[in-house]
């Protein structure tokens, strides 16, 4: 996504799903805390105290072996396997502090979606009309 088709998607108030690696607390910080100023409605977590975001990180969980492995099932892919080593070693988990789930990617893509929509249903309130489930 470049600036001008943020801005047009944040300017016309939509809710989409943006997907990226924001391995590391400092970059979900700037998508959430830039969102956050330009927003006007918010989602609110029931599990996560009075947290109150206009972005929420949905934290695909694998093993390094898991995704390793996948990834040499893939053909024609931009990152090779060589690159995994220095992405978990950048990474830090969302914690409490900040609006997001976590979801295991061990089963099949169908169930990780299940589980990504069960959450959201359970966990998480939504201003009226912007439900994503």
């Amino acid at each position: 996504m470049n600036n001008l088709t943020y801005c047009r998607w944040i300017k016309n108030n939509q809710v989409g799903i943006l997907a990226c690696s924001a391995l590391k607390k400092s970059y979900r910080d700037i998508l959430q805390f830039g969102l956050r100023t330009r927003h006007s409605h918010d989602v609110t977590s029931s599990t996560h105290g009075s947290q109150s975001s206009s972005i929420l990180f949905v934290y695909l969980k694998g093993s390094y072996e898991l995704i390793s492995y996948r990834m040499e099932q893939r053909t024609d892919h931009y990152m090779p396997t060589s690159l995994l080593k220095s992405q978990f070693t950048t990474l830090e988990e969302p914690g409490e502090d900040e609006p997001a789930i976590s979801v295991s990617v061990d089963g099949t893509i169908d169930a990780v979606v299940q589980s990504i929509l069960s959450d959201l249903k359970t966990n998480w309130r939504w201003p009226v009309g912007k439900d994503p489930t």
